[in-house]
């Protein structure tokens, strides 16, 4: 067994010396199967939360009342959770598979055991060798238990390359307005989760012609998969700060609709950054991308600027070229300027705050632009000659 999984079977051993059977389970049991570095390592057993908090007296509560716990360890923090369902102590395969049963798909409802074996009665790796996402059992059902489960079918399917069973595929359809129905926080990091496997033009155009995404309220789906049909971008969403800052933009009225971050509870950071995007992006519009405005951004911001403009104009999106410009700047951030707040006051006996703070900002701007080398004397210089 994958020796990093060590930490897991070390609790798991814990577990059964104690008298509780224990089994890896879900997205880590999938990665194993196709031979990935799992992710999150998760423990599904027939001890109950006082139980493991009795064996792992260090546990951190995060999920009691669902009967969940974590569990620290030197290397790693696990999760551990009680069979959902009806936990039989005498016949553990029959509560494990109702454990299972309550899973969203048969990718994902796998367990393994500390011999290596998989238990699998849903067929999860014929589906995944098949390429083929399937619902467990039912799918009306497990898209009313959880509609985020919805979200999650289009994130599997772009993620591993699955075409989507057809039943499934029928019950998306069927119940995508369900989606309202969930906390935008879960649908903004579900969405973000999209971006670990880069959204190309096509997968992009597959996911937001989507009905779940579709009925998405309050994000510009409709308008961005409008703008991305009258122009073929080559781009690939591979940041939730892109992602977001395509989605938060008002594209019929070629403006920033700041509310939408707002509405899916994002932070104040990003909020910002994709504030400056938008509003760079409209200004490169007008006068082009000048070395204040690269600066301003940074490496990591000016790609969706970029991207947002060229959409705007019908044309491509030049982002290597700006990414060399960059890196080619006298200097990248403030930090690495020749001259400090110190260094003005006892060089030019400047000591009022707000005159250090506008004089390096004028210092800033000038090495940025050329108009003086970043040295400190020429600084100096430049400075006592009235600039």
């Amino acid at each position: 067994m994958p020796a990093d999984w060590k930490a897991a079977w070390d609790i798991i051993v814990e577990l059964e010396n104690h008298g509780f059977s224990s089994f890896i389970v879900g997205g880590a049991v999938r990665d194993y199967v196709l031979d990935k570095p799992p992710g999150d390592i998760d423990i599904a057993t027939t001890a109950r939360v006082e139980d493991v908090q009795h064996i792992f007296p260090h546990v951190v509560d995060v999920g009691v009342d669902h009967g969940t716990v974590l569990v620290p360890t030197t290397s790693d923090v696990i999760e551990v959770t009680q069979f959902r369902g009806e936990v039989n102590l005498n016949d553990v395969d029959r509560s494990l598979r109702e454990d299972l049963a309550r899973r969203d798909f048969t990718l994902n409802a796998m367990a393994l055991t500390k011999s290596g074996e998989i238990i699998d009665p849903f067929g999860g790796k014929d589906d995944l060798q098949r390429r083929v996402l399937r619902a467990v059992e039912n799918p009306s059902d497990r898209f009313e238990e959880d509609p985020l489960r919805l979200l999650r079918a289009l994130r599997f399917a772009h993620q591993y390359q699955l075409s989507i069973d057809q039943d499934t595929e029928r019950a998306v359809y069927t119940y995508s307005e369900n989606i309202q129905e969930v906390a935008v926080e879960r649908i903004a990091n579900e969405l973000e989760k999209m971006t670990q496997s880069s959204l190309t033009y096509q997968s992009m155009m597959a996911l937001l012609s989507s009905p779940v995404m579709q009925a998405l309220e309050g994000l510009k789906v409709k308008e961005l998969y409008e703008k991305l049909k009258q122009n073929r971008v080559h781009f690939v969403v591979d940041s939730s700060l892109l992602l977001w800052s395509l989605l938060s933009f008002d594209w019929n009225n070629e403006t920033s609709a700041r509310e939408v971050l707002g509405t899916f509870k994002r932070s104040k950071a990003l909020r910002k950054d994709v504030r400056e995007i938008h509003d760079i992006a409209l200004q490169t519009r007008r006068e082009g991308w000048s070395s204040w405005l690269l600066y301003q951004l940074g490496k990591e911001r000016l790609e969706a600027s970029e991207v947002i403009r060229a959409l705007i104009d019908h044309n491509q999106p030049n982002v290597a070229l700006l990414h060399d410009r960059f890196c080619k700047l006298p200097i990248q951030n403030k930090k690495e300027l020749a001259v400090n707040g110190k260094m003005l006051i006892e060089k030019l006996s400047i000591d009022h705050r707000s005159e250090i703070g506008d004089g390096l900002r004028r210092i800033e701007k000038a090495v940025v632009s050329g108009e003086v080398v970043n040295q400190k004397e020429a600084i100096y210089e430049w400075l006592k000659g009235g600039k």
